[in-house]
């Protein structure tokens, strides 16, 4: 399934990019409240309208009690106080930096931005008087008007070559210099299109640590973790190197289309609860993957268990038996191996291999949680892995590719390094997983029996702050290397 509808397409843009994110609080309260009035004036703002704005409050750093005011002076509707806020947004601005002079309007990709959002949200005409009332109070001329509407409708249709097109012949001059912001998107997209779609399923047993797994790959907290069912329905997570969070899309069985700006995780948990939803999409930065020339798609597919969640086998063996994937994940428990269930599920996976005349010794193994385990008191990884490999070959996996990893450590490690907050629990865990991955014994890539490839795509200057305490970003990268996590990204990729 791929998403539908322009209100997702609207949410596939990386405010962090946009111009007016670098410039002062004040500048920032007056872009934004023109466009709460643009999507409010006329119409009542629709729930996307809304999450739309949310998205752009939060990245612009409004707070709350200004939001409240931009509310009030909404219902006032006084036309002479918007006039002199548009007054304010059409002056230019001069900018001195290495000898050079930069002039900056924000008329432009302001009057952009409304006429985008309501073209993506089908209501360019009912607030055609509003937009109007924008462009005089910018003083935009109507030719001007005509490029910019233009261009923005070639990008809401999807005719991205013809926007591409447009823009470099009308306005590509320095007055719409900020209109940059929305070719960047055209050139993306269009990018991204070229791209060959590469699938990747993720099977693993009930418990295993897949969605901890994804998680630790995406770098935040995407899909719900605990020791119980977590998946219950197929979710695609597509990486996009272009965004700066993740869009989330499904559809219920009477054919409804829902997208949202996914802020947090209680969407895809209230979702993966709802009988009435059978897919999810999502789409974002895993910031662990490399921006390589093929569109790698994650697959993530429902737990197995033999006996209470007998529909969730079916769905993942209906994954498995589709002909568009490249590579198989099948994620081991370390601390469980040999189950009836992983038994049983692993002989189905063989067989459909089989079916579908592919070796199954190219399945990539990971062998997950070996954080738990205790090296001093005498669990041994090494032993492990070669249980597993006997587990495996008595499953008919001959020459099985395992990659010994902890997935939670590599998650922590990864959601600390992006600088985003950890629990008082994860906090703990970070500092015991900090203390044990600084010793050699626990550098899962002596396990991996290929060489391991040296990875430096996450910048590693500076120190961060973790539960009051300062670590250097260099030390946590060198034991994120050492969760064996980097292996499995280079064989993704």
């Amino acid at each position: 399934m791929n998403p539908k509808g322009n209100i997702y397409e609207l949410y596939k843009i990386n405010v962090n990019e946009h111009p007016i994110i670098k410039e002062t609080y004040k500048t920032r309260y007056n872009y934004f409240l023109i466009l709460y009035l643009a999507i409010n004036m006329y119409q009542k703002m629709k729930k996307e309208e809304e999450k739309f704005l949310k998205l752009y409050k939060d990245k612009l750093g409004i707070t709350e009690q200004d939001y409240k005011e931009i509310i009030e002076f909404y219902k006032l509707k006084d036309h002479q106080k918007i006039n002199e806020k548009l007054k304010r947004l059409r002056k230019y601005k001069f900018e001195i930096k290495w000898l050079s002079l930069k002039i900056k309007n924000y008329k432009y990709i302001l009057l952009a931005d409304v006429i985008y959002f309501n073209l993506m949200s089908d209501s360019i005409q009912v607030r055609d008087l509003f937009i109007s009332m924008i462009k005089r109070g910018l003083k935009i001329k109507e030719e001007d008007y005509i490029k910019i509407l233009r261009f923005l409708k070639n990008i809401a249709q999807n005719n991205l070559k013809k926007a591409k097109i447009e823009f470099e012949e009308n306005l590509s001059s320095w007055r719409f210099e900020l209109l940059t912001y929305f070719y960047k998107k055209v050139i993306n997209d269009l990018e991204e299109i070229k791209k060959e779609i590469k699938r990747i399923p993720i099977v693993a047993t009930m418990s295993a640590g897949k969605s901890t797994l994804i998680n630790a790959l995406v770098g935040i907290d995407l899909l719900p973790t605990k020791n119980q069912v977590c998946t219950s329905k197929i979710m695609e997570i597509t990486h996009n190197p272009n965004l700066d969070y993740f869009v989330a899309y499904a559809e219920r069985k009477d054919g409804e289309k829902l997208s949202i700006p996914l802020l947090n995780q209680k969407i895809i948990q209230k979702w993966n609860q709802d009988n009435d939803i059978e897919f999810i999409y999502l789409e974002g930065d895993v910031k662990i993957l490399d921006a390589s020339n093929k569109k790698i798609k994650l697959i993530d597919t429902p737990g197995v268990n033999s006996f209470k969640y007998q529909e969730h086998s079916k769905l993942t063996e209906e994954v498995l038996r589709r002909k568009d994937f490249e590579n198989l994940v099948y994620v081991l428990n370390a601390t469980q191996l040999t189950t009836t269930d992983d038994q049983s599920f692993l002989n189905k996976v063989v067989d459909i291999y089989k079916k579908r005349n592919i070796n199954p010794n190219d399945i990539i193994f990971v062998l997950n949680k070996l954080d738990k385990f205790d090296l001093e008191a005498g669990e041994d990884i090494e032993e492990t892995i070669k249980e597993a490999k006997d587990h495996l070959d008595n499953c008919g996996i001959k020459k099985a590719k395992i990659i010994p990893i902890s997935a939670y450590a590599a998650f922590l490690f990864s959601k600390s390094l992006i600088e985003q907050s950890l629990s008082k629990k994860e906090s703990l865990d970070f500092s015991f997983f900090y203390s044990i991955f600084a010793k050699e014994e626990y550098n899962l890539n002596a396990y991996f029996e290929q060489k391991s490839i040296k990875n430096n795509q996450i910048k590693s200057d500076g120190e961060i702050n973790v539960a009051g305490n300062r670590f250097s970003k260099k030390n946590i990268f060198s034991r994120i290397d050492k969760t064996g996590i980097l292996n499995l990204k280079n064989i993704i990729n």
